[in-house]
């Protein structure tokens, strides 16, 4: 039962104005806003700073050197962040309704210390949170490993009574989290695009510590014809990898004792997981970038982000099942 969530800062507790922040308030030119926000953010220093790895005063002589004619505007964009984020009065309300029924709450983000302190001066629901994990504290951000792994280590959570909110802007009571949201999203496609794909002759494997997860992921394949199978640890899916002949495996990336990588790491070394004889498609609730080299530099075939929609997954079906189990019409 999930008893704990997770929530990021950005795009969930709290909104960014950054572009009307320079077009409103200091006066740049509409057509310049974009290549000024495209420069900051997809800098690689950007990173660096949420790691903590560089002051202010470094960020802002980086920025600076690069783009000379917009250096004044970019120290602004630091100086006067205040200015950029958007109250969510919405979700922080659910947010003390949760923690109303009990919830116990964290904050997991990426986040510089600087911008940090700017940026959530008046979010009111902090105060409720019963933890937090921020990037520039431990020098590692999303997605990497290891700070998934700081928060859980930390606050010593474990994968089938925690969820993440990461990157969305719903948050529903009953059921709780991203699950609730796939399974209503769905009903939705299943009607429009289920029907079409049909794989008789395939049996995959899917693995994920939550029930519920499992049971969203068949809803979604019920009428496919595939004989579906589940584990709910890393440990039992390579059992069951050893002894059976899957077409495809799915295996979340946060489980409890032995998370997918550790998995995928061990498979490998032991001769129990052998891609280039049957794909492995890691889940995980978090899209940002750099997310796929990640799991691609780990071993994974592919990934799938969280709440799974149906045509992203029978994309993948159809791109990794052999041609022959594959009902012709769907191609």
């Amino acid at each position: 039962m999930i008893k704990n969530l997770i929530f990021d800062m950005g795009d969930v507790l709290i909104g960014y104005r950054w572009k009307e922040m320079l077009t409103e308030d200091f006066g740049v030119p509409e057509e310049r806003a974009y290549p000024i926000g495209k420069a900051l953010f997809e800098d690689p220093i950007w990173r660096e700073f949420d790691a903590g790895l560089h002051p202010i005063e470094t960020v802002i002589e980086h920025y600076s050197a690069l783009y000379p004619e917009d250096a004044e505007i970019i120290r602004r964009m630091f100086f006067e962040g205040e200015r950029m984020p958007v109250k969510r009065e919405r979700i922080w309300e659910k947010v003390r309704h949760l923690k109303d029924k009990g919830y116990r709450l964290y904050v997991l983000s990426n986040y510089s210390e600087y911008l940090f302190n700017k940026h959530t001066r008046d979010v009111s629901v902090l105060p409720l949170m019963d933890g937090m994990v921020i990037s520039y504290e431990v020098h590692s951000i999303k997605p990497d490993h290891a700070i998934y792994r700081h928060i859980l280590d930390k606050y010593d959570l474990k994968g089938s009574d925690f969820s993440f909110i990461l990157e969305q802007a719903v948050v529903d009571e009953t059921p709780v989290g991203r699950f609730s949201m796939a399974e209503e999203e769905s009903r939705r496609n299943v009607e429009i695009t289920r029907e079409n794909f049909t794989a008789p002759d395939a049996r995959i494997l899917v693995v994920d510590d939550v029930d519920l997860n499992l049971a969203v992921f068949k809803q979604l394949l019920k009428n496919s014809g595939m004989t579906i199978e589940t584990a709910s640890t890393g440990a039992r899916s390579l059992e069951m990898i050893g002894s059976g002949n899957y077409d495809i495996v799915f295996m979340d990336y946060l489980m409890p004792e032995m998370d997918g990588i550790e998995t995928m790491r061990k498979g490998r070394d032991e001769g129990i997981i052998d891609t280039e004889k049957f794909p492995v498609i890691a889940l995980t609730a978090d899209a940002v970038s750099g997310a796929r080299e990640m799991f691609l530099n780990e071993g994974f075939s592919d990934y799938l982000t969280k709440p799974i929609q149906i045509k992203q997954l029978i994309e993948m079906f159809i791109k990794y099942l052999p041609d022959d189990k594959v009902i012709p019409s769907v191609r």
